[in-house]
């Protein structure tokens, strides 16, 4: 189509179907109207601008409202927090603002919003005697229905999770597969919200007589999404009961899925087409808002997938993959480069980078909507208001981001003193610029008692950095000691009083530095990160106690999503979660109320759920889980008899394990025919593996019966049969005795 045409074409698109110049009125009752007129209209904009293929035949407001459509089909974020951005959007016409957020609401409601592209999964694999490509489509079905068809999509979501591991351990899926499909399931579990919320939002709208896009503020405002909440605390007893029947059946659909092993590699699933067409991608990388920073929840997920980026595939050109990793920093200039990337290149990474940042995204939910020139605070109100020393800004900072950061640090300074109410700044110092470390995330510097916050990935730190301020603190107000963190000293001197509970939060050993080491301590073992990291958990579920969430302050999700600061949710047996309490109650002014309430949750005696008892079954060294618990509740065979579901999906675990312990050592003696006859004895499958001889055989042996599964997998073994099985333990011992 010739450009002008083109142009005219957009032009009637955005004024015609917006309502021939006049906005829809806010407070129309008809939300059935405006919302069907929402849907053309996207669809309409959609067909005229996919085929454009120079920026300058798409206007520019046609770009940005695209790009709210293509981040909603991506699930970059709650539908909501998008819909409330587009009706408050200043780059847009009045004509359009309520159009794209109308648009927005109807698309949720048809379920077009948090696509998962199939390709994305291809890496989940489904393994027999060894790797055979996997079929991506097959295993986003099978997430797919598993939460579309629970009650409760959490539950569904759960399942998915505790069968994945399962079969990872078992090798019958990739290493990966946990992370992956646990990703894949939370961003479907979204859709189901989301589109769930919205039917809730229409029938209080037309009760209320009221247009939905007036009520949708005041309902962020109140908490009142689902998938705006913060899903970090456990689920009700009869989610979790839902989710190990689910995990048991995707497991068995898993376990035959491995065994059918496949005469040729299934063809790759095609990739789903994006909404923005190349011109409207270029469009959008220029339009996209300039005096908008970049989001650490876009900016970090990238950057960890820089490496499979920039490894491309033979014969791409580089420089694509390198401009998508230099601009993609927030999520409009997200979706505008990984639809340029995708025209130019493909290969690793393309896919699954949009999916890490569109789970990453939902730690901002319940952000509130600001753009340049909306209200913040200044310096000066800010150092007023808690004390702090100075907020500096370094020169590579633009002006016209300075009053987000700003927003950002009173913002996260206010919901702290929700947790820690008597907590204080005073005296703190607060700069916005790079760090020393190019790959530190944020730092705290105890010489100088300063934050040094990056642009492009400050958020989601700040309650791991101002618990190292919390514990420079202590060290000054129980030690007199300036430039050090107690928990380092408390564990260095070993005297210390509280250096068994800091301790006891790692089962490794603590390693703090020496006075005047400027080396860089392993952060796994320094006792002041593995203390910041917890507290950094505790942040976050105490505020989700309270339904809320702050992406400033924290990336956590939950245990199997605990974000890019590294926090570390309590262990199964709560040991950790004690240890928190003890030393937030020496070093932190929390409320006694409030310790109670997170031991109780967190701390011994708890029966943990279902999914961290599975994980620790799967991950917990060999013989770690032998040591009694209370009774002798905490044998899979007592759980077995307790709670059948709770005891099968325990049991399974443990077969896993065993399993997979007993494949990887067979082809560490054997080699590849060693794995292959293992797999065959344990499985009993049809074809005929590669050749062992008698010794081999011989050598094995021993191996298939420490597995428990000689003779096929038919059904589950007896849970105490194998050497492995008492990793279950683990899921049990916090069990409270009878």
């Amino acid at each position: 189509m010739p450009r002008a045409r083109l142009a005219l074409v957009v032009a009637a698109v955005l004024g015609l179907l917006a309502g021939c110049g006049r906005p829809p009125q806010p407070s129309a009752p008809d939300a059935g109207r405006e919302l069907r007129r929402g849907r053309l209209w996207a669809a309409a904009l959609i067909r005229a601008t996919r085929e454009a293929a120079s920026p300058d035949s798409v206007a520019p407001e046609a770009a940005l409202a695209l790009g709210y459509l293509e981040r909603l089909r991506l699930g970059m974020g709650s539908p909501f927090r998008m819909a409330e951005q587009a009706a408050a959007d200043p780059r847009l016409p009045d004509t359009l603002r309520a159009r794209v957020a109308w648009a927005l609401l109807a698309r949720t409601l048809d379920g077009r919003a948090y696509e998962v592209d199939p390709a994305t999964l291809e890496p989940l694999g489904m393994r027999a005697s060894g790797p055979v490509r996997g079929d991506g489509g097959f295993h986003l079905g099978l997430v797919a229905r598993a939460v579309e068809d629970a009650r409760d999509p959490r539950a569904g979501e759960l399942g998915v999770r505790m069968a994945y591991a399962v079969a990872a351990a078992g090798g019958d899926a990739g290493r990966g597969a946990p992370a992956l499909a646990a990703r894949a399931a939370a961003q479907l579990r979204d859709r189901r919200l989301a589109r769930e919320d919205a039917r809730a939002l229409l029938r209080a709208a037309d009760s209320a007589r009221a247009s939905p896009l007036a009520l949708l503020p005041a309902w962020r405002a109140g908490r009142r999404f689902a998938v705006e909440a913060p899903l970090l605390l456990p689920p009700a007893a009869d989610a979790e009961r839902e989710a190990m029947a689910a995990a048991l059946e995707l497991a068995e659909e898993l376990r035959e899925a491995a065994e059918r092993r496949p005469e040729r590699s299934p063809d790759p699933p095609r990739r789903r087409a994006g909404l923005l067409g190349p011109g409207a991608a270029a469009r959008l990388a220029v339009v996209a808002m300039a005096g908008m920073p970049p989001q650490s929840q876009v900016a970090t997920p990238v950057r960890a997938f820089r490496e499979v980026l920039l490894a491309g595939v033979e014969g791409e050109p580089a420089e694509p993959r390198r401009r998508f990793l230099r601009r993609a920093t927030g999520e409009e200039r997200f979706v505008a480069e990984l639809a340029l990337l995708r025209g130019a290149a493909e290969g690793p990474g393309t896919a699954g980078v949009a999916l890490a940042v569109g789970v990453s995204l939902r730690s901002l939910a319940q952000e509130p909507v600001w753009f340049p020139g909306f209200p913040a605070p200044t310096e000066r109100e800010l150092r007023t208001a808690f004390g702090l020393r100075s907020i500096t800004f370094a020169d590579s900072v633009p002006e016209a981001w300075r009053p987000f950061y700003l927003r950002m640090l009173g913002s996260s300074l206010r919901d702290l003193a929700l947790v820690f109410p008597a907590f204080t700044v005073e005296g703190l110092r607060v700069r916005f610029g790079e760090t020393e470390r190019e790959e530190a995330l944020a730092t705290h510097d105890p010489a100088r008692r300063r934050l040094t916050l990056p642009p492009a990935t400050a958020a989601g730190t700040l309650a791991h950095e101002l618990a190292h301020d919390l514990d420079w603190q202590a060290a000054r107000a129980r030690s007199g000691v300036r430039g050090a963190y107690r928990t380092d000293r408390a564990v260095r001197l070993r005297r210390d009083y509280l250096a068994a509970a800091v301790r006891a939060l790692s089962d490794e050993p603590m390693e703090p530095p020496a006075p005047g080491d400027r080396g860089r301590p392993d952060p796994d073992r320094r006792p002041a990160e593995v203390f910041a990291r917890h507290v950094d958990w505790f942040v976050a579920a105490s505020l989700a106690r309270r339904g809320l969430s702050s992406g400033y302050l924290s990336s956590v999700q939950d245990a199997f999503l605990p974000g890019y600061a590294g926090a570390l949710p309590p262990d199964p047996e709560g040991r950790a979660a004690a240890a928190v309490a003890r030393i937030l109650g020496e070093v932190a002014p929390v409320p006694d109320e409030e310790l109670r309430w997170f031991v109780g949750r967190f701390g011994p005696g708890r029966l943990p759920p279902v999914a961290e008892a599975v994980r620790a079954a799967l991950e917990a060294p060999r013989g770690a889980a032998a040591e009694p618990g209370p009774a002798a509740a905490c044998a899979p065979g007592a759980v077995l008899r307790q709670d059948p579901l709770r005891g099968r999906v325990l049991a399974l675990a443990a077969q896993a394990r065993a399993r997979g312990e007993a494949l990887r050592q067979a082809e560490r003696l054997a080699g590849r025919p060693g794995r292959t006859w293992m797999a065959r004895q344990l499985d009993g499958m049809l074809w005929s593996p590669e050749p062992v001889d008698s010794a081999t055989a011989a050598m094995l042996e021993p191996l298939l019966r420490g597995a428990g599964a000689a003779g096929g997998a038919a059904g589950l073994p007896d849970p105490d049969a194998s050497p492995f099985a008492l990793a279950a333990g683990a899921g049990c011992r916090a069990a409270p005795a009878a």
